[in-house]
């Protein structure tokens, strides 16, 4: 089993490519089992997509660690044409038959879009029940949306064990390959992924919020319903943590957090915070959305758990095979 390359790419196809190429000739540091590039995805704005914007500027296919080139493309080429364009002539021969380059398109600059599109596509190669593929996350041409819903996924999943960016230096940026060994002018840095747990406590807070009356309640009254169900929907040592804590750890560890997003405090005149808190807007939409069977999915796929109807989530997403290898 071969490695899947999760990459977001806006007008720099070097962003992808250097990458790519730096694995293929460095192939000692990545001890892996199977292909180091068994496919590649794509994520990428419909603009991208569609043509209707090109590279940023003229880039040129060089040989590996030098500046000579071989094949250069005007400014305004296709984005993804350049590099489904390397990888037929760079990449292929280090992918397995049938490695493929897949493209998703996603609004770069809406978090819940990017999410979505991520989540459904980690699944999609990585369906519950299955091994799955082992998956690595390319930032360094996303935006920083796309990249937090990237990283989101890997951490709340557990599916996306690596991820890595490269760096180039401004006057190279053209190059499809890293144009030297210089770590001055091409580098390599992987980002920490840690195996991270969901934190039960925290939602199920959220879930007493929710079902409480829509008015003002003291911190010793949210304290009290939270010890109420603790037992029913906590593990042994949560519940036991929760029935023991006292009003002040309570909003320490609880109601400070969430204060001014999920909560609000009760003004009194003289503007000093009363004790009591009702949720707020916020709050709701952030419990509808840890509600929603795509977040149960990549929290139960993390548990290694049953997800209910993993097909259905995944159903309408949009993937398209933009090149296989013969």
């Amino acid at each position: 089993m071969g490695i899947y390359h999760f990459a977001p790419v806006g007008t720099s196809p070097g962003a992808v490519t250097s990458a790519l190429s730096y694995m293929k000739h460095n192939r000692d540091k990545f001890p892996v089992r199977g292909d180091i590039v068994e496919s590649i995805v794509l994520f990428t704005s419909p603009e991208i997509r569609e043509g209707r914007e090109g590279i940023a500027e003229e880039c040129v296919h060089n040989d590996y660690g030098s500046l000579s080139w071989k094949r250069s493309w005007k400014r305004r080429s296709s984005v993804l044409s350049v590099v489904v364009e390397f990888i037929d002539r760079e990449i292929q021969e280090v992918m397995p038959h049938k490695g493929t380059v897949y493209c998703c398109v996603l609004d770069p600059n809406d978090y819940n879009a990017c999410f979505e599109t991520v989540a459904k596509t980690t699944l999609n190669f990585a369906p519950p029940g299955d091994v799955g593929k082992n998956i690595w996350a390319n930032l360094t041409g996303g935006t920083n949306v796309v990249n937090a819903a990237l990283l989101q996924v890997a951490f709340l999943s557990g599916l996306i064990p690596r991820a890595y960016y490269t760096f180039i230096s401004p006057q190279y940026i053209h190059c499809l390959q890293p144009p030297s060994k210089d770590p001055a002018k091409f580098r390599w840095d992987d980002i920490p992924i840690l195996k991270t747990v969901f934190d039960e406590v925290y939602y199920i807070l959220l879930r007493v919020l929710g079902s409480l009356s829509d008015r003002w309640y003291l911190d010793e009254e949210l304290l009290s319903h939270l010890r109420r169900i603790c037992w029913e929907r906590l593990s042994l040592e949560h519940a036991q943590t929760i029935d023991k804590m006292d009003i002040q750890t309570f909003r320490q560890q609880f109601l400070n957090k969430l204060d001014g997003r999920e909560l609000k405090r009760h003004l009194l005149p003289d503007g000093k915070q009363w004790p009591a808190v009702r949720w707020s807007e916020v709050g709701r939409q952030l419990l509808n959305w840890m509600d929603s069977p795509l977040f149960k999915a990549l929290v139960e796929r993390a548990r290694g758990g049953k997800v209910e109807n993993a097909e259905n989530i995944k159903a309408d997403l949009d993937i398209e095979e933009l090149w296989s290898k013969p």
